[in-house]
């Protein structure tokens, strides 16, 4: 028992006094200094004896100043803090011993949200969503086909590589913003499923836009004319509506001297038969009776087999034909104006 206990309880007379003295006593032996609360809001023991305030000190900024008011301690008035900002969570901190004035949480992410901010107009948050647990500073960015920004970056867009050319797919994107207004911030591959197309490809006379410019074949393409008939000549009458091709491409030619782009015996350069046509596009029609090589067209689909023996004759032989281009005169189905199968 203290000294200043022990007086009290000599003075006490009464049985009142001695109840009194057992009440302190008591609360004594629980070890408890003057004015310790029990938490940080807990108020102070009102039955506890003080000579001076610094007796019910509690150590404790947010629960107040205490008191000692004929020598009983006498808890303080907790601060209260509030900013008047609606979106702010206000708090009394005793680690900064100061209020605080957070941004909300409300996703339960750990990050705050960015669009609160406190009375000096500061976020005070880095959540860019705060009502999706899955967007925050710090997540993992996925290529996803909604565009979402999932580390709250817009610089990030998911680093996709299928073909791992080194460029990321193009269909991987974040929305951004910009002086000009929203904008997205995608990857440069703009087919990640070929490594030879990439922005740093070589274009290539392939039908692909190779080098990710937006054009097809540009710089590699050349002039090229319908060639119907498959007999080498482009139509006449396509002279100035060439169309830019791979050398080679079928269906087309780089010449525009065929008169009848319908028949594979008529041409700039045919032989000219006895058969009442135009077979050479010079305006005329048999001026000039030739000896035509004829080629054997076994499979009847209209082109000779370059490996048969030609008969030469200025009449049509039934069974051979002019052209000699056919690859495979066994089939029917494979010429030169046949289409092509996967």
């Amino acid at each position: 028992m203290s000294m200043r206990v022990w007086l009290l309880c000599l003075l006490c007379t009464s049985a009142l006094c001695v109840v009194s003295c057992k009440t302190v006593k008591k609360s004594g032996a629980a070890g408890n200094d003057a004015g310790a609360a029990a938490g940080p809001d807990a108020a102070v023991d009102a039955s506890s004896l003080c000579t001076v305030a610094a007796d019910c000190d509690d150590g404790l900024y947010c629960t107040g100043t205490e008191a000692c008011r004929d020598g009983v301690c006498v808890g303080g008035k907790p601060v209260v803090c509030s900013d008047g900002i609606a979106c702010t969570v206000d708090h009394c901190s005793e680690k900064t011993r100061a209020c605080e004035y957070l941004a909300p949480d409300n996703d339960g992410d750990g990050h705050y949200d960015a669009k609160c901010k406190n009375k000096a107009g500061k976020v005070v948050g880095d959540d860019c969503d705060d009502t999706d647990p899955l967007r925050f500073p710090g997540n993992i960015e996925a290529c996803d086909p909604d565009n979402k920004d999932d580390d709250c970056d817009p610089t990030t867009f998911g680093n996709k590589d299928s073909d791992n050319d080194g460029f990321y797919d193009a269909k991987c994107c974040n929305a951004a913003s910009d002086a000009k207004g929203a904008k997205l911030n995608c990857g440069n591959d703009c087919d990640d499923q070929k490594a030879n197309v990439n922005p740093k490809a070589t274009e290539a006379c392939d039908l692909f836009d190779n080098n990710c410019n937006g054009q097809t074949d540009e710089g590699v393409s050349i002039k090229m004319y319908p060639d119907t008939d498959h007999d080498g000549h482009g139509d006449a009458k396509a002279k100035n509506k060439p169309v830019q091709k791979c050398a080679g491409a079928v269906g087309f030619a780089t010449s525009f001297d065929d008169c009848n782009d319908k028949s594979p015996e008529v041409f700039s350069g045919e032989f000219e038969i006895c058969d009442g046509v135009d077979n050479n596009c010079n305006g005329q029609i048999d001026e000039v009776h030739d000896d035509a090589p004829w080629f054997v067209d076994a499979d009847k689909d209209g082109f000779g087999d370059a490996t048969s023996t030609p008969v030469y004759s200025c009449e049509r032989i039934p069974g051979r034909q002019l052209s000699n281009n056919d690859c495979d005169d066994t089939k029917a189905a494979v010429n030169p104006a046949a289409a092509e199968l996967c």
